[in-house]
C-alpha cells in the first residue's frame, strides 16, 4: 500500500479558508486529475458513489504532486445500459439527488460529486453551505 504522506484535499481547501480559493487554473488541474480517474473507473462500469475532498489524498507535500482517489468501500459495479444502483449511499453535500429518491441510479451520480468538488475549489465552499448550524438532510 502507498503512502500518501501529501493529506487530503480537503485539508488543502482548509488551509486557503473560506475567504479565499483556488485559482481557476489551479482548480482546473486538480478536477483534470479527478475526473481522469473518475472517467478510469466509470470506463469499467464502476461507480465511486462518495466523491469527496477527504477521499482524494496527495503522494506528497509538493505543489505539484500527484491526486489520488481513495475510499472504494461505496463503490459498485454497475451496468452500463441501465440504473442499476438502488442503495442510498452517501455524504451529505457531495450526493446526488436521484442517490436520494426511491429510484435507482447509476454512475452518473458522481457527475454530481465532481460538481460540488469544483465549486468548493473555486468558491471556497460547498454550494448548499449556511452558516446557520442547521443539519442537511436528505
Amino acid at each position: 500500500m502507498e503512502c500518501m504522506e501529501g493529506g487530503e484535499l480537503f485539508n488543502r481547501i482548509k488551509r486557503i479558508g473560506h475567504e479565499s480559493s483556488f485559482t481557476e487554473r489551479q482548480a482546473a488541474g486538480i478536477m483534470h486529475s479527478i475526473c481522469k480517474a473518475v472517467s478510469h473507473l466509470h470506463s469499467m462500469n464502476i461507480a465511486h458513489r462518495d466523491l469527496k475532498p477527504e477521499n482524494l489524498l496527495y503522494t506528497s507535500n509538493e505543489e505539484d504532486a500527484e491526486l489520488k482517489l481513495t475510499d472504494f468501500g461505496f463503490a459498485k459495479e454497475c451496468s452500463d445500459s441501465i440504473k442499476s444502483l438502488r442503495t442510498p449511499c452517501y455524504t451529505p453535500y457531495y450526493v446526488a439527488p436521484e442517490v436520494l429518491s426511491k429510484q435507482s441510479y447509476d454512475k452518473a451520480c458522481d457527475i454530481w460529486s465532481l460538481g460540488v468538488i469544483m465549486y468548493i475549489l473555486l468558491c471556497g465552499y460547498p454550494p448548499f453551505y449556511s452558516k446557520h448550524s442547521l443539519p442537511i438532510s436528505p
